[in-house]
């Protein structure tokens, strides 16, 4: 049997136990389609378009006859506009502060447009690239590194504590802490009878000792997702550096 999970998961039942699937949504435009749209929409040719993968998205990365290059993001035919728009709004806010970190600006189109349709009711937006190596890169970073690391994320959340967005709540996202009781309706699809008292023990302790004081603490829109594969780094090998 099957049982439904958070945003793209679909949690099975097998012989074996257990199973997670990953339902792969993401768009998957062609190389011809997004070279025309780069064209008709952003008036640049793309002399190579390469695939940098995702979780949810297909992101691109374009590069010009003279070098420019830039970030296409097809989003999801599943996600809301609202969200999509978000992003925006937050990338925008960010770049009038001034921030001492390197970050993607939004591109309009030649008609003013920060988000266009795609194929497919996929949603189209064009950010400027960041040139520089993901953290995930580096083996063993050092001290220095981490530190820049909790820098730049803390300096990205600081500013954000002055943004807000209409979309910035929302109930469907997993990985929001808030949300812990949704995802506690699927402690009985783990196999292993005592992992599953350790979940059920733990929702039980975050329902009775973290609920109540959680949703009395002030709140803000922060990034959330400051992993090694999302953090770009400039610098040496010996010394890099979050940027």
């Amino acid at each position: 049997w099957e049982r439904s999970a958070p945003h793209n998961i679909k949690l099975c039942r097998c012989r074996k136990g257990v199973k997670t699937v990953q339902l792969d949504q993401r768009p998957r435009l062609d190389i011809e389609t997004i070279s025309r749209l780069c064209q008709q929409y952003y008036g640049f040719e793309p002399k190579s378009v390469t695939d940098l993968g995702s979780y949810l998205d297909q992101n691109l990365r374009v590069t010009t006859e003279s070098g420019e290059r830039f970030l296409i993001k097809i989003h999801d035919r599943a996600e809301r506009l609202s969200v999509i728009d978000l992003q925006n709004a937050a990338l925008t806010f960010l770049a009038e502060k001034d921030l001492a970190l390197d970050l993607p600006e939004v591109l309009k189109t030649l008609d003013g447009a920060e988000i266009i349709s795609g194929p497919d009711a996929a949603r189209v937006r064009c950010l400027t690239y960041l040139n520089g190596n993901l953290f995930a890169d580096y083996l063993r970073p050092g001290s220095e590194a981490l530190r820049s690391a909790g820098r730049a994320v803390g300096t990205l959340d600081a500013a954000l504590a002055e943004f807000d967005h209409p979309a910035a709540a929302r109930p469907d996202m997993a990985w929001d802490i808030v949300g812990a009781r949704r995802i506690a309706q699927h402690v009985n699809l783990i196999p292993d009878a005592a992992l599953r008292r350790l979940a059920d023990f733990a929702f039980l302790k975050f329902e009775n000792e973290v609920e109540e004081v959680l949703f009395a603490l002030p709140k803000q829109v922060c990034h959330n997702d400051g992993h090694r594969f999302s953090l770009i780094c400039s610098g040496t090998e010996k010394e890099p550096c979050v940027s």
